[in-house]
């Protein structure tokens, strides 16, 4: 697919404690009211949705490609704001696949058939789906 970029599950993980906050040109991943990173709306090329798992739990997560190829931000359904974020990149991206989390949710249900692959490899991702791209 031209202008897409591979995105990495493994970058990017928010800290515990930390929230999403939203606002007309953006957001910022925040921990005690101090911003530990901002991204501008503008500057995504490519969002990518997916189910991490880190020690069996999973989490929803988004992946907001930047244009350079280092420039990655992951956030995930457990953070406060999440919800708000998920509303805002739906307005901002008006051709976002509105149906994402469908595609890239996991059936809890079925945990059992990942146990092979979390005993080699505790953090893991599954269901990428590109929720829209530049």
């Amino acid at each position: 697919m031209a202008g897409s970029r591979k995105i990495d599950p493994r970058r990017g993980i928010s800290p515990e404690g930390s929230a999403i906050r939203v606002d007309a040109s953006g957001f910022s991943l925040v921990t005690s009211q101090e911003p530990i990173f901002r991204v501008e709306w503008s500057s995504v090329s490519q969002i990518v949705g997916y189910t991490r798992f880190r020690s069996m739990k999973p989490e929803l997560c988004l992946a907001f490609a930047g244009s350079r190829p280092n420039d990655q931000v992951v956030v995930h359904d457990t953070l406060q704001g999440w919800d708000a974020l998920c509303s805002a990149m739906l307005q901002v991206f008006a051709q976002a696949d509105r149906d994402w989390h469908l595609r890239a949710a996991h059936d809890v249900e079925n945990l059992d058939s990942y146990l092979p692959v979390a005993a080699v490899v505790p953090n893991f991702t599954v269901n990428p789906t590109i929720v829209w791209s530049r």
